[in-house]
């Protein structure tokens, strides 16, 4: 086997990690955050919709979210797509994991902005060089995400820096959506 050859295939055993599927989702951790205080978190296309997936699947690829500050939150988030024009146009330069994912059949149909488009729960952060996922940029902070889940129809409403609280009537549309028990 040539360097080349083991090269390739220690990018198809990244890429196929990557695209593993989330673990399943718990809508009663949904609801129980929802009664406390469930949050909203805006990202920028593409990587909101790599953290989601393609409604009806099991979750996007995308195990990490690359921030520049430290998160102390856990538990599950509301994933909004940021508004039309922020969208990170560099993202394919900078992420073969990114790349790969778009040439595949599981990159979504079309892409959303300015609403809720799915939830993730925040299992951990940590700062690393880039090591620890093919998804992970050197020198960030690497926000960890458990299961992950796409909405089949984005709830429409503005964002916000941070993590904000999204308002009764979109946060009771994105429940019903998941099934979460009241």
């Amino acid at each position: 086997m040539t360097a080349t050859d083991a090269r390739l295939l220690a990018d198809v055993a990244a890429m196929d990690a990557a695209l593993s599927p989330a673990p399943p989702v718990d809508t009663r951790a949904l609801a129980d955050a929802a009664r406390a205080d469930l949050r909203a978190w805006t990202v920028w296309q593409p990587w909101a919709s790599a953290i989601v997936g393609r409604p009806g699947g099991c979750g996007g690829p995308k195990p990490v979210d690359n921030r520049p500050r430290r998160t102390n939150r856990r538990g599950p988030v509301l994933i909004h797509a940021a508004r039309p024009g922020a969208y990170d146009h560099d993202a394919i330069a900078r992420s073969a994991a990114l790349r790969g994912w778009l040439l595949s059949p599981e990159r979504p149909d079309r892409w959303v902005f300015g609403a809720i488009i799915g939830a993730a729960e925040i299992t951990g952060c940590h700062q690393c060089h880039g090591s620890c996922t093919s998804w992970a940029e050197p020198g960030a902070w690497h926000v960890q995400l458990g299961w992950r889940i796409a909405l089949d129809e984005p709830v429409a409403c503005a964002g916000a820096l941070g993590f904000w609280r999204p308002p009764p009537a979109v946060l009771a549309a994105v429940l019903e959506q998941l099934g979460a028990p009241s």
